[in-house]
């Protein structure tokens, strides 16, 4: 079994289907999958975008459970955020409006 390392990251869930996007706190992490908190009651569709902006990642995910607010995700594919053209553009604009100034 993978080890999860806790964390208290701060990042945004962008459900492609719905155009729609909400904060969350991740809570643990690793390189297949992350636990997170949304920090408004959200519907969680399947599949979000997890974008993680200290790391300046963004990962397509798949739901593998919900509770509440909580959420675990599995991460099925990354692109890095930092180089122009790495990521498609909505992803990258999203990760600037987080990163801090």
């Amino acid at each position: 079994m993978e080890r999860r390392l806790r964390v208290f990251l701060g990042g945004k869930l962008a459900f492609v289907e719905t155009g729609v996007s909400a904060d969350c706190r991740i809570r643990n992490l690793s390189r297949s999958g992350a636990a997170v908190d949304l920090l408004e009651a959200t519907a969680m569709p399947r599949g979000p975008v997890l974008i993680i902006t200290k790391h300046a990642r963004a990962h397509m995910t798949d739901t593998a459970w919900t509770c509440g607010r909580r959420a675990g995700l599995r991460l099925t594919r990354a692109w890095d955020l930092v180089e122009p053209g790495a990521a498609p553009a909505w992803m990258r604009r999203l990760w600037l409006d987080l990163a801090p100034r």
